[in-house]
């Protein structure tokens, strides 16, 4: 394990929260949103860049609209990934796609913005309100359970540096820095939509259910490799429950106080 530079009490960097949402979403968003400004601090905050299908724009715009004291940006899938390159990623991926333009519109998200970047899934609420900064260049970055060999074989494709990977980096919500992004790009020579979507169905193994992870891993692993002094490990306390549980734990505040004590996060997933 490398060794991570230790935070100092420096200046907290500006963030765009990005949230790529649809209707199934809509539910939780407003607190999902409400929280992750807690967490990042609205002073530190630019704006939320949302981004969702274009025929559930209006009724996103309805929910968030006036929310919140920052900016909420909202965009649809349509005006980010054009439907040539949105039918391409549908021909080839099949039954995977949805899963597939839902990581190409957060990479192309924090892509498109000039300010370091929340990445958070819309079903996450964000209870630990201490670590989400970026302060002096240095970030928080989450090791995870999780190591899906797809993921690895996907990025050893694509670039050397991503050979001999040791750690796992699928949390549901991650800080990226603009500069080791903006310099990623250069690196893997992904320097538009266009030929990001064309590394992922090149090096991408299509028989896997999930064959690649470039909303997470691929900068996780590329910022833990290339600048092991520009973060801070952090254990990555989530906590997964049923989203039919979530007025019952996300609007409860002895559940919230007794779940701050042991988590970072909940994630209210649909499995169950």
């Amino acid at each position: 394990m490398v060794k991570s530079k230790k935070r100092t009490n420096g200046s907290s960097e500006k963030i765009t929260i990005v949230c790529i949402a649809t209707k199934k979403d809509f539910t939780t968003l407003p607190d999902v949103l409400s929280f992750a400004v807690k967490a990042v601090g609205q002073s530190n905050l630019v704006k939320i860049q949302i981004v969702v299908p274009e025929k559930h724009y209006l009724e996103a715009t309805l929910i968030l609209n006036g929310l919140l004291p920052v900016e909420i940006d909202i965009k649809t899938d349509e005006v980010l990934i054009p439907d040539d390159q949105i039918e391409l990623v549908r021909n080839y991926f099949g039954n995977k796609s949805s899963w597939i333009i839902q990581q190409v519109l957060k990479f192309e998200t924090v892509r498109s913005i000039n300010t370091n970047a929340l990445i958070l899934d819309a079903d996450t609420l964000i209870i630990g309100n201490s670590y989400l900064r970026v302060l002096d260049g240095i970030q928080p970055l989450t090791p995870t359970e999780e190591f899906h060999k797809p993921y690895y074989d996907f990025l050893a494709k694509i670039s050397p540096i991503f050979l001999n990977i040791t750690n796992s980096f699928v949390p549901h919500h991650q800080i990226v820095q603009k500069d080791i992004f903006k310099e990623m790009c250069y690196s893997l020579n992904v320097n538009n939509l266009e030929t990001l979507i064309a590394l992922c169905i090149k090096n991408a193994d299509i028989s896997e259910p999930s064959p690649l992870s470039v909303d997470y891993e691929m900068y996780a692993q590329y910022l833990f490799i290339m600048h092991p002094h520009r973060y801070s490990l952090v254990k990555w306390s989530n906590i997964s429950i049923s989203n039919n549980k979530f007025n019952l734990y996300a609007k409860n505040r002895f559940f919230l106080f007794v779940f701050r004590k042991l988590y970072n996060s909940i994630s209210f997933h649909s499995w169950s």
